[in-house]
């Protein structure tokens, strides 16, 4: 039987490890040993914490900016968190005091540790995410077998996969992520309307109307969606072919290397050996790295970067007990951090055996 998480959103609680919270301790406490006063407080921006219970993360920053009068490029944060959680994260605002903020009152949504900023929380900010999560449904002959495993992730690491949240509900963000790539409009706009769970929300009925309206006119209806989701797509598609190009280093060498996620700016000659794979695989999909340069909507053209093999948790602990939803299965809880862009659910895959990344085939 297989292993389940997220039965309910307090089994999958994560909090937000952001630079601010460190270097804003280790200031006071050198000026508290040093005899000085307490730091000035800054302003400009609202800094707070929003913790989220089984709610999407742009709904809710939507809605949050609704309610506010504001728009939702407005409000700053580091990452984006898992629906089917409780999570905790830092978000900025401009314009907006401490009370309106307390004063929402939203399903699924609490705001506390307000301070004040010179400036927004941006993209990366964090350093990563504390996680604890309830595996439930373990056999109860498994938990030698998981400990064991565990232990090996704990002292060698584990493979670096993106996960599947970042290939959608239905795991095809990153096929409507190629056709943008390749600048095939057209066919990245049926895959979003085609209900495959890319859009979400209803976006892929914006599509619809435009179409109907000008018929043919798929770069306008695209440039409908917010622009952050047309860049998860492609993101999704890099992601796949980065899933790929580890699998094949695993089978190779399986020793902590570099691979190059691929954009218009990668020198594959950097990635000796990775770099061959990238190159192989760029090359049966019919796929150049000057393509990552999208002309037809320019905004959504990327770079690339690189992403080690291997990551390695951090306080990786573990202990088992009986399921409650399940009581002749056991319940595994795991707590450990992250640092930002690894996923927590790969994990979870591993230490049940999985090392086959989640994407292989397009």
């Amino acid at each position: 039987m297989a292993w389940q998480i997220k039965c309910k959103p307090g089994d999958f609680v994560v909090r937000e490890v952001i630079e601010d919270e460190v270097q804003s301790r280790w200031k006071e406490k050198i000026r508290r040993i040093h005899g000085k006063k307490a730091g000035e407080p800054e302003s400009g921006f609202l800094w707070f914490t929003m913790k989220k219970t089984d709610r999407d993360f742009f709904e809710s920053i939507d809605s949050i900016a609704s309610e506010l009068g504001i728009s939702s490029k407005k409000i700053g944060y580091s990452g984006t968190k898992d629906r089917r959680a409780v999570t905790c994260q830092t978000l900025s605002v401009e314009g907006v005091t401490e009370e309106e903020i307390k004063n929402l009152k939203m399903r699924g949504l609490g705001f506390s540790d307000f301070r004040r900023r010179n400036r927004p929380v941006k993209l990366g900010d964090h350093r990563g995410n504390d996680f604890t999560i309830n595996v439930r449904n373990v056999g109860k002959g498994e938990p030698d077998a998981i400990s064991r495993r565990l232990e090996r992730i704990k002292g060698q690491g584990m493979i670096n996969f993106f996960g599947g949240q970042r290939f959608g509900s239905k795991g095809s963000n990153h096929v409507a992520g190629k056709y943008l790539v390749m600048g095939d409009l057209e066919n990245a706009s049926k895959t979003i309307m085609s209900g495959s769970g890319v859009g979400g929300r209803g976006h892929e009925h914006l599509l619809a109307r435009h179409l109907e309206r000008k018929p043919g006119d798929y770069e306008g209806a695209l440039r409908r969606l917010p622009l952050r989701l047309l860049k998860l797509l492609v993101h999704a598609y890099q992601a796949h072919l980065w899933n790929a190009a580890a699998e094949e280093h695993m089978k190779s060498s399986g020793k902590q290397a570099l691979i190059p996620i691929p954009g218009y700016g990668t020198i594959l000659e950097k990635y000796p050996g990775t770099g061959r794979i990238i190159g192989s695989l760029l090359k049966s999909e019919g796929i150049l790295l000057s393509s990552f340069r999208i002309r037809k909507i320019p905004e959504l053209s990327s770079k690339g970067s690189e992403r080690e093999f291997l990551c390695f948790p951090k306080d990786l602990s573990w202990h088992f007990g009986m399921d409650e939803i399940n009581p002749d299965r056991m319940k595994l809880v795991l707590t450990f951090f992250l640092g930002k862009g690894s996923y927590a659910t790969e994990l979870v895959r591993q230490a049940a055996g999985e090392q086959k990344a989640v994407i292989s085939k397009i």
